[in-house]
């Protein structure tokens, strides 16, 4: 996608709406700062809060966790976007974003309802 800001010969932020140019200000500098990390690699959309409870439908039973926070890891050669949790376990595991809404949950009514697809053969 194009960046929506760029940066004039003074260095401020500056961004069009409609037909109207807007030269620095919170609102350009937000969204630059916002556009520069996300190029750099800094930028992550968390799919919940830091400190929500999730559940995990990898086993027999769902097993809770407890978001840490957010990050980078390398899986499988290749970087992803992960959510580090702690749970009963006592340990902090990494959890793909991918695996949001397959096999993390943030109820453990759907992690339930999950397992309990798997086990009929359902995805």
């Amino acid at each position: 996608m194009d960046r929506l800001t760029w940066r004039n010969e003074r260095g401020q932020a500056c961004f069009r709406m409609g037909d109207t140019e807007y030269v620095g200000g919170e609102t350009a500098e937000r969204l630059a700062e916002f556009e520069d990390a996300e190029e750099q690699g800094r930028h992550i959309i968390a799919p919940c809060p830091i400190g929500t409870m999730l559940w995990c439908a990898e086993s027999i039973m769902p097993d809770w966790a407890k978001v840490l926070y957010f990050g980078q890891g390398f899986f499988e050669c290749r970087t992803a976007r992960s959510i580090f949790v702690a749970g009963k376990w006592q340990r902090t595991k990494s959890i793909l974003f991918e695996d949001f809404g397959k096999t993390v949950f943030l109820t453990p009514e759907a992690a339930e309802s999950a397992l309990k697809a798997k086990s009929t053969g359902g995805d």
